[in-house]
């Protein structure tokens, strides 16, 4: 019976163990054999289908004891589902048993495929391994292309690139790529990076040692798979940098002469000129629309009279290349207007601007246009940095052709400018407060501005509060006497430093000082009563009475009697010197009694 049961267990055993896979192979279960290593293609690889046509899938051997033969299988599907004994639940392809650890997919056509691969014991066909898990390969042949490209420059301007600036290309690809190069002005990008899936961006910075003009680029590219794109050396949205990196000139009147002699094929180069007194700029690439900038500082001559300027001119071009020119000194006031003319000049923003008295003002200046030939920018006006007020600054220009100057010119354009000053000067410091009879005195250093005009004086009686304004002093004052005040009672005074504007600028205020003005009392002594007693005691009497008090009932003394006033001074020191004797006598007598006894006129009392 015994028997029977364990050779039914053994029938049901092998019908589990050998059913038919989909594929009509019969499937097989692991007894132990070790599972293959996946080795080529990487998981998740591109490839080509030529490139599957010299290359095998590979995977390691499984190593056996000697003597042992070890064959594989390998098999393919569209995806990765898989069935209960680990095969694909729906293979395209499943070879026989091999007896290498390869297999040449060769002609394999476009698409993404799984495959796994199994071994098992030549020898003894039931020994076999699990299937190994899935890897994934992609078989590419189309080519990528670029979709979008441009280019830019980080410059102020993103179509013009000046030394130092950096130009970046973005290109969008119609699928991931791979290996790809970027040259930009004939050199290779610095980086080449991944902003966003299939979006990248190439950037360079460029140097002195690039050539000025366009900036050429080239794209090389080809996809994960490496099917080459086409070079791609254009952009799609017909943006272009232009690098410049030639700072503008700025030329003396004598050089300008010069340039004015010289051969027509050499003036025809595209430049700018601004002339102001024998000053221009030139500049190589920008052929119109120049920004001019000037800085103006006052210059003390011997003659007061006229307003002499040493004028700073700044151009600047497209690309932002930036210069300053040798400062010139020249007098405003003989400027004369040129007539009008047709063609233009435009004021730069601000049309109407404030500017710091004593300080340099920076002009924000003027742009013009004219199709050829050298255009002048003039300036004129009457400013007066030293003094506060409303001032005019004027624009105009004229076109200058080789060897002689066109009388044409626009209608000039002005500018308001407002000389103020907002400065306040320095606080008044050291401030002193004291309180005295009837009267608070105080004192401080003033400010040292050439400006200074005086000091507020302000006084309260809540400490913290600013209060009334009580007195404006000269700037030659450095004390005040306050004798609106009583006695007895607390003031708080705050000082402020003014300069002479209309509206005056303040400066920050003092520390606020208080004082307390008192009445001020001097002890006399009026009547004095010596009692010698018998218990030996001394007692003293003083009447304390202030020095107005005294000179009242002294004045009012002198009236009734007639008498002149005299000073009461003698008589209370020689009271003082009574009292001193007495008492002096008095602590001699409780030391020495027995002294005292020998007195006739002692014994007299006793």
């Amino acid at each position: 019976m015994k028997r029977m049961k364990k050779l039914v267990a053994t029938i049901l055993l092998m019908v589990l163990s050998i059913s038919l896979s989909p594929s009509g192979v019969t499937a097989q279960v692991s007894t132990g054999l070790e599972t293959p290593t996946h080795q080529l293609p990487v998981d998740g690889a591109y490839v080509t289908t030529s490139h599957l046509n010299t290359h095998e899938i590979d995977w390691d051997d499984v190593v056996v004891e000697a003597g042992v033969t070890v064959e594989y299988r390998y098999q393919s599907s569209l995806d990765n589902g898989l069935e209960s004994d680990g095969s694909f639940a729906s293979p395209i392809f499943t070879s026989g048993w091999l007896s290498e650890s390869e297999i040449l997919a060769a002609d394999t056509p476009e698409g993404t495929y799984y495959w796994h691969v199994m071994a098992r014991d030549a020898n003894n066909t039931s020994k076999v391994s699990d299937w190994s898990v899935p890897w994934e390969l992609n078989v590419d042949n189309t080519a990528p292309t670029l979709i979008s490209v441009i280019i830019a420059s980080s410059g102020d301007n993103e179509e013009w690139s000046k030394t130092g600036d950096e130009v970046s290309i973005v290109f969008v690809a119609d699928e991931a790529l791979g290996d790809t190069e970027v040259r930009i002005a004939g050199q290779p990008a610095t980086t080449i990076e991944s902003i966003s899936p299939m979006i990248y961006k190439a950037t360079r910075t460029m140097t002195m040692a690039d050539t000025e003009g366009n900036v050429d680029f080239e794209i090389e590219y080809s996809d994960a798979a490496g099917n080459n794109g086409i070079l791609v050396d254009a952009t799609t949205d017909s943006s272009s940098v232009t690098f410049d990196r030639t700072v503008p000139e700025v030329k003396t009147f004598d050089e300008y002469q010069a340039d004015l002699t010289v051969t027509a094929s050499v003036i025809e180069e595209p430049k700018n000129y601004l002339t102001d007194s024998g000053v221009y700029v030139a500049d190589n690439y920008s052929s119109e629309g120049i920004e001019i900038r000037t800085k103006w500082e006052i210059v003390k001559t011997n003659d007061y009279a006229k307003a002499s300027y040493k004028v700073t001119y700044v151009a600047k071009d497209k690309a932002g290349n930036e210069t300053t020119s040798t400062p010139v000194l020249f007098d405003l006031t003989s400027a004369e207007k040129l007539p009008t003319g047709t063609f233009t000049i435009e004021l730069l923003p601000e049309l109407s601007v404030k500017t710091e008295k004593g300080m340099t003002y920076e002009d924000s200046g003027a742009s013009a246009s004219w199709a050829s030939g050298y255009l002048n920018v003039w300036t004129f006006g009457d400013l007066d940095l030293t003094k506060t007020g409303d001032y005019e600054l004027g624009y105009m220009a004229n076109v200058v052709v080789p060897l002689k100057t066109l009388g044409t010119s626009p209608t000039y354009k002005t500018r308001d400018i407002s000389v103020v000053d907002t400065t306040p000067v320095s606080p008044v410091s050291n401030l002193v407060v004291k309180g005295y009879d009837g009267y608070v005195a105080l004192s401080w250093d003033n400010p040292t501005e050439d400006d200074f005009a005086g000091v507020l004086i302000y006084r309260s009686q809540t400490k913290g509060v600013r209060g009334d304004l009580i007195a404006i002093t000269s700037p030659e004052t450095d004390r005040y006497e306050d004798y609106t005040v009583v006695n007895g009672k607390t003031y708080y005074y705050t000082l402020v430093a003014i300069d002479g504007e209309s509206p005056a600028n303040e400066s920050a205020p003092t520390i606020q000082a208080g004082a307390t003005p008192k009445q001020i009392k001097v002890a006399s002594v009026t009547n004095v009563t010596s009692d010698y007693s018998d218990d030996n005691e001394v007692t003293e009497e003083q009447d304390v009475k202030s020095d107005q008090d005294e000179n009242t009932n002294d004045e009012d003394q002198n009236q009734n009697n007639g008498e002149e006033d005299s000073s009461n001074a003698p008589t209370v020191g020689i009271i003082i010197l009574i009292l001193l004797i007495a008492l002096g006598t008095y602590l001699l007598y409780l030391q020495n009694p027995e002294m005292f006894e020998k007195l006739a006129f002692w014994k007299k009392n006793k």
